[in-house]
C-alpha cells in the first residue's frame, strides 16, 4: 500500500479494542448511520448492543494537507456524534440524571499524521460538550515503537471509557414515575429542570 495514495486505514487498531469487549462490534467501511433519517456515511462504526456509539473518519491519505476538508470532515464526525448521543437519549428516555451525565459518545478522526480521539457529552439541559481525549502520531511501520505506543494509549483510553462490563445495568436506573415525551418535543432529550450550574470552561478542564 502506498501511503501517500491510499485512505488512512485504522482498522486493526479499532479492530483490537472491540474485541476486548464481547458486547462491542466494529464495522469498517462506508457504512449508513442507523441514527439519521438522511444519509449518513461514516468510515467506520462501533456498536454496543446495536447501539451506535462511536465512529471513525479518515481524512483521505497519510500526510494529506487539506485544511478545508479536515474542517468539513471534523464538523462531520461532530454533527454524527450528536446524532449518536440524541438517538441514545431517545432510546432511554426514562433515565436519571447520573446516567445521563455519564454518558459519552465518541468520534475518532484521522487526518494528516495523527489520529484525534474526541468525546461528546451532554453536561447541563440541551449543551452538549465537545472534548479531545488524546491523539497520535500514525505509526507508518514496526519500528515506530513510540508511534505504536502512543496509538496503543489512545486506543486504551478509548477502551477505559467504553467498557461497560463493570456498570451497572441501565434498568436499574429507571425512574418508574417519568412519562414518555411528546415526540419531537424538546429532541426528546430528558434532563431534570435544575442541574448544578456548571461553567463551560470547567467543562473543558474535565478533559
Amino acid at each position: 500500500m502506498d501511503l501517500y495514495t491510499s485512505k488512512i486505514n485504522l482498522i486493526l487498531a479499532v479492530k483490537t479494542l472491540s474485541t476486548a469487549i464481547p458486547t462491542l462490534k466494529f464495522y469498517p467501511g462506508e457504512l449508513l448511520s442507523d441514527s439519521l433519517d438522511e444519509d449518513y456515511k461514516a468510515d467506520g462504526l462501533i456498536k454496543l448492543d446495536d447501539m451506535e456509539i462511536c465512529l471513525l473518519e479518515t481524512s483521505g491519505h497519510y500526510d494529506l494537507t487539506d485544511l478545508p476538508r479536515f474542517g468539513y470532515d471534523h464538523i462531520k464526525g461532530s454533527f454524527g456524534a450528536l446524532t449518536f448521543l440524541r438517538k441514545i437519549l431517545k432510546t432511554w428516555y426514562f433515565a436519571n440524571v447520573d446516567t445521563v451525565r455519564a454518558l459519552k459518545v465518541f468520534f475518532i478522526h484521522a487526518r494528516g499524521k495523527r489520529v484525534h480521539l474526541w468525546s461528546l457529552e451532554m453536561s447541563m439541559q440541551e449543551v452538549q460538550v465537545m472534548g479531545h481525549i488524546t491523539s497520535s502520531e500514525i505509526p507508518v511501520n514496526a519500528t515506530d515503537a513510540g508511534k505504536v505506543l502512543d496509538l496503543g494509549n489512545l486506543i486504551w483510553k478509548l477502551k477505559l471509557n467504553t467498557e461497560v462490563e463493570e456498570r451497572t445495568n441501565l434498568a436499574t436506573f429507571v425512574q418508574q414515575d417519568i412519562q414518555k415525551p411528546v415526540r419531537g418535543s424538546r429532541y426528546g432529550l430528558l434532563l431534570p429542570e435544575h442541574l448544578d450550574y456548571c461553567h463551560l470552561k470547567d467543562c473543558f478542564q474535565r478533559f
